[in-house]
């Protein structure tokens, strides 16, 4: 895996988006209200940019992802396609934490 630095967003195996706030050898600081610090080991992949983290199947501003491409994201917008720009993300839920908050009928 590349240097991860400062300010770069990582997303962790287990599908959580964090943005990095310090380094040390084999762990990153994050800012989160469950844990501070996380092993370079539990990283799926990180970026500079947050919109390279995002996968089909997460939820941007409630919409669901159907595509990603450069700078853009391709939505459900009520089963009409709709694009959102990077610098138009508020928000992001991610595949898995979706799943792991959803209750089965």
């Amino acid at each position: 895996m590349e240097h991860i630095e400062i300010n770069d967003y990582v997303r962790t195996d287990n599908g959580e988006i964090h943005k990095v706030l310090d380094t040390e050898k084999g762990s990153i600081k994050i800012k989160s209200q469950y844990k501070e610090w996380i092993g370079i080991c539990c990283i799926k992949k990180h970026s500079k940019q947050l919109i390279d983290l995002i996968e089909s199947g997460d939820y941007v501003n409630g919409y669901k992802v159907i595509n990603v491409f450069d700078n853009s994201i391709l939505i459900d917008n009520f089963a009409m396609g709709k694009l959102i720009y990077s610098y138009e993300i508020k928000s992001i839920v991610t595949k898995e934490c979706f799943q792991s908050v959803s209750y089965e009928v």
